[in-house]
C-alpha cells in the first residue's frame, strides 16, 4: 500500500488543450498537420489524442500522443465527419499543437485608432484577435477584407496567436471554404484585454534603440509576461523608464516569448525606478526574467519628448 509507482499518482494535465472559453470551435473542414483529435469510438481499448503529422490523398498519418508515440493512418473523411451541431462524429477536435508558423487566413472586422480586430476561422471564427493595424497592408485594412498571415493556431488565448506576416490572399482564395465569420458583431471600439497588464522591459541601450525603431519586438526569457495586444511595453534602460510602444501581440518561442511592438514611440518619464526581478525558472522556461509589470499610475507619467 502506498508504494512508489502506485495507481494513485495524480496524472499531469496535458499541455496545449484549448481553454474553456474557446472549446466551442467548429470541427475542421480540412485536415492539416498539427491538428489534434481525440477518438470517440467507445470500443477503443486505449483512446488517446492523436496529432496529424502528414496528409495525403484521402488519408493522413497521425502520431499517438502517448509514451509509444506510434504513427497511425487515418481516413480523412472519417476525421472530418461532423453532425448538424458542428461537432465531430468519430473524432473530437481538440485544437492545434502550439507552433508559430501556421499559414492561415483572417478577416478584418474593425480598425480603430491604429488597432485592427480580426477573426481567424481556423483558430476560432467568433473570438476576435487584436493586432497593430500598421502590420496590415493599407489596401487590406477595411472591414471585410481577407488577409493571409502566420499564426500560432495552438494558442489558448487570442493574445497568444501572434498574427503576423500579413499579405493579400493568393488568387483563387475562397472564404466559403472556411467557417463563416460575423463581421458586424465585432465593430465596437477596440480595447486592451482587461486580464493582461502593461509590462516593463529591462534592456541595454542598443537593444532599446532597436526596439524603438524596429518591428522585430523584444525576446524575453523566463515565463511569459501577462501582456496582450493593446497594452503598453515600457523600456527601462540603466534603471530609468524612457518611454513605451504598444504591444501588437506575443509569440511563444523556445524558453521565452517574443513581444511584438507596433505604433509610434512615446517618450515618457516616471518617478519610479523599476526593480529588476530575481532569476526564475517556471513551467519549463529558463533564463533570467528581464521584465516586470507597471506599478505606477499612467496619470503620473510626464511627457519626455
Amino acid at each position: 500500500m502506498g508504494a512508489s509507482g502506485s495507481a494513485w499518482i495524480k496524472p499531469k494535465k496535458r499541455q496545449g488543450l484549448r481553454a474553456a472559453a474557446i472549446t466551442d470551435v467548429p470541427h475542421p473542414r480540412s485536415v492539416r498537420t498539427g491538428q489534434r483529435y481525440f477518438p470517440l469510438d467507445a470500443r477503443a481499448r486505449n483512446p488517446v489524442t492523436v496529432r496529424v503529422v502528414r496528409t495525403g490523398r484521402g488519408g493522413c498519418e497521425a502520431r499517438r500522443e502517448d509514451t509509444g508515440a506510434r504513427i497511425v493512418r487515418l481516413d480523412e473523411a472519417r476525421l472530418l465527419a461532423a453532425g448538424a451541431d458542428g461537432a465531430g462524429i468519430h473524432y473530437r477536435f481538440v485544437g492545434y499543437a502550439p507552433r508559430t508558423g501556421y499559414r492561415t487566413h483572417a478577416c478584418v472586422v474593425a480598425v480603430v485608432d491604429g488597432w485592427a480586430r480580426l477573426l481567424c476561422p481556423e483558430w476560432h471564427p467568433a473570438v476576435p484577435i487584436t493586432v497593430a493595424a500598421g502590420g496590415i497592408p493599407p489596401a487590406l485594412r477595411g472591414a471585410g477584407s481577407w488577409v493571409t498571415c502566420k499564426a500560432n493556431l495552438g494558442a489558448t488565448a487570442a493574445a497568444g496567436t501572434g498574427l503576423h506576416a500579413f499579405t493579400a490572399p493568393a488568387a483563387g482564395f475562397d472564404p466559403s471554404a472556411l467557417h463563416p465569420v460575423a463581421v458586424a458583431d465585432h465593430a465596437p471600439e477596440l480595447t486592451a484585454d482587461a486580464r493582461t497588464e502593461d509590462v516593463v522591459l529591462f534592456l541595454s541601450g542598443a537593444d532599446a534603440a532597436a526596439a524603438i525603431a524596429g518591428d522585430r519586438g523584444v525576446y524575453v526569457t523566463g515565463h511569459a509576461p501577462p501582456v496582450g495586444a493593446g497594452r503598453r511595453a515600457y523600456l527601462c534602460v540603466d534603471g530609468a523608464v524612457t518611454g513605451w510602444r504598444a504591444v501588437a501581440g506575443t509569440r511563444p518561442l523556445p524558453n521565452g516569448t517574443r513581444i511584438v511592438l507596433g505604433g509610434p514611440w512615446h517618450p515618457v518619464a516616471v518617478g519610479v525606478r523599476p526593480s529588476l526581478p530575481a532569476a526564475s525558472v517556471s513551467a519549463g522556461r529558463f533564463g533570467r526574467q528581464l521584465w516586470t509589470t507597471r506599478t505606477w499610475r499612467i496619470e503620473d507619467e510626464r511627457d519626455a519628448a
